[in-house]
């Protein structure tokens, strides 16, 4: 007989718990089963059954489903127990094997369910986490670590498959996944730009059809010349087709793979808009070409105004990076010093570390004293003394001294290293009122559609002798008004940028359920020698000489 623990998503009530209850009820070889509603939690017993087959059932029954880590299932209670001290981060290796993918081309919720269901469709995967403001999936699997060898080209097939790119993020050595974050929050930075340029550009094309229609027209009523309508045609056109041409790739990609999402939605509407304006300037009509003009415009607005929060949300990230220096004198033999990149440090290298420096990676002091500044570790404000034979971390501070030290942690295994793995999964991780979000967003784009088809119905029954840009011009502005944009991506920026702001204040949290439970915690026990401070000095009291 084994047990089987997992954490599942999406229960809102009662009916939800006999749902779940009844999919692991019906799998051959289940005796037992309990299922909690709060935390989220189902235990099964099954001979013969397997982790894969229940948590299959239950996805059939419409929640996610993960297995449970066994220091997950250590109580809840409201009483939560701070260590204020060098934290015990667990090594990459333990735990259930995980695959990381770098996703491309997500706008919205209704991607990123998308995405989750094709990586949920392939054989083997135990448990799916995508992250939209991080564009990043997170697959664990079954089996041991050797097995991502295989699998690793059938997510990346899969999600390719539902119409976004997506490339491994193959496991590094040396200090491979810090410099790989570095390019990471380099790249946002440089989507922020991009993102930013594309909008000042449709918004300078935009601006004579906004003008010249809207301002002039209906509001000054000003004629027009007639060249002005062929005008408008040529910089909309420029509009769609410039600026705005990732939405109709998308669109068309999406519409190639039997999906929907966001794009879908602005592009029908833009280009129905459009078309109809064509129309219209040759057969003679009113004109529509501000309308799909300034709706690419305030899209790519929206699409800057989240870039920029994305990239603002990763300065967590780049902040503990900065903490590492990006080279380290080495000590070569014969005594001479030589720079070198992070990556090419290997454990037993020799590193002479100077006055004002960072120490570049774990290990301990071989010649010389000094104080170390270990607030990042520790919390403690003073500089801790060091002499030879003491433990140094990578990231901590030198105060005044010059020593050599011996590497005996590099690159990925670094504290700091795990830290911003740490960080990483919890900003990756999913609160349970995201995974409604979600869950409300993959119907969300279908829904829409069948309201915009319903509202051009009723335009067109009301009224048989109604003109057909009439019927159109609601269905559009249903299209164009409902995108799932912020409800997709509040939620998990806000995670990303909490997690971000505690990790540099000291505060590690494990993942996005226990951000959204902090608000119960009634209790703090601190395990702390000593008085709690502020972490930095202050003057209390001034006593003039006699």
């Amino acid at each position: 007989m084994t047990t089987h623990k997992f954490k599942v998503a999406g229960m809102t009530c009662p009916n939800c718990v006999r749902h779940v209850t009844k999919a692991l009820e019906g799998v051959a070889g289940v005796t037992k089963v309990e299922v909690q509603l709060d935390p989220g939690r189902a235990v099964a017993e099954a001979a013969g059954a397997s982790a894969g087959a229940l948590m299959g059932a239950v996805r059939e029954a419409g929640y996610e489903i993960s297995e449970e880590d066994d220091e997950e299932s250590v109580g809840s209670g409201r009483v939560v127990l701070a260590k204020v001290a060098a934290p015990a981060i667990r090594p990459a290796s333990e735990g259930k094997p995980r695959i990381e993918l770098d996703v491309g081309g997500m706008t919205c919720a209704a991607c990123v369910g998308a995405v989750e269901r094709a990586l949920g469709r392939v054989e083997g995967v135990l448990g799916v986490e995508v992250s939209l403001p991080l564009e990043r999936a997170s697959v664990t699997f079954g089996g041991d670590a050797a097995g991502d060898r295989e699998l690793t080209p059938l997510l990346v097939d899969a999600v390719r498959r539902s119409g976004y790119s997506a490339e491994a993020r193959e496991a590094a050595g040396g200090g491979g996944e810090l410099a790989r974050e570095r390019e990471a929050a380099e790249e946002r930075l440089a989507h922020v730009r991009e993102a930013r340029e594309r909008f000042l550009l449709s918004a300078a094309l935009s601006a004579p059809v906004f003008g010249g229609t809207m301002l002039a027209e209906m509001l000054l009523g000003i004629g027009l010349p007639a060249w002005f309508d062929w005008a408008q045609l040529l910089l909309t056109t420029a509009v769609m087709a410039g600026p705005g041409r990732a939405i109709f790739a998308m669109a068309i990609r999406q519409t190639r793979h039997l999906g929907a999402n966001m794009d879908s939605l602005v592009a029908l509407g833009t280009a129905a808009s459009w078309t109809a304006s064509c129309i219209s300037l040759v057969r003679g009509g009113p004109l529509y070409f501000e309308s799909a003009a300034t709706i690419i415009t305030l899209v790519l607005l929206g699409r800057f105004l989240e870039a920029r929060a994305r990239g603002r949300a990763g300065e967590a990230i780049r902040s503990l990076l900065a903490r590492a220096p990006r080279v380290a004198h080495r000590v070569e033999e014969g005594g001479s010093e030589r720079d070198v990149p992070l990556e090419e440090l290997r454990v037993g290298d020799l590193l002479r570390v100077r006055p004002g420096e960072a120490i570049p990676v774990d290990g301990v002091i071989v010649e010389g004293r000094s104080a170390v500044d270990e607030a990042l570790m520790t919390g403690e404000s003073m500089p801790v003394e060091c002499d030879e034979g003491d433990a140094l971390i990578g990231g901590t501070h030198n105060t005044v001294g010059s020593f050599v030290m011996r590497a005996e942690r590099v690159g990925d295994e670094t504290r700091l290293a795990a830290i911003v793995r740490l960080v990483l999964r919890a900003q990756s991780s999913k609160a349970p009122v995201q995974r409604l979000a979600d869950r409300i967003a993959a119907v969300f784009v279908p829904i829409v559609l069948a309201v915009a088809l319903a509202t051009a119905a009723a335009w067109a029954l009301s009224d048989l002798s109604r003109p057909w840009p009439e019927i159109l011009l609601p269905a559009v502005a249903v299209l164009v008004i409902a995108c799932p944009c912020a409800m997709g991506l509040a939620t998990p920026t806000a995670v990303v940028v909490g997690t971000g702001r505690a990790a540099r204040r000291g505060i590690l949290i494990r993942d996005a359920t226990s951000l959204e439970r902090a608000h119960e915690i009634s209790t703090v026990l601190f395990d702390k020698t000593g008085t709690l401070t502020e972490g930095k000095a202050a003057v209390r009291r001034v006593r003039p000489a006699p």
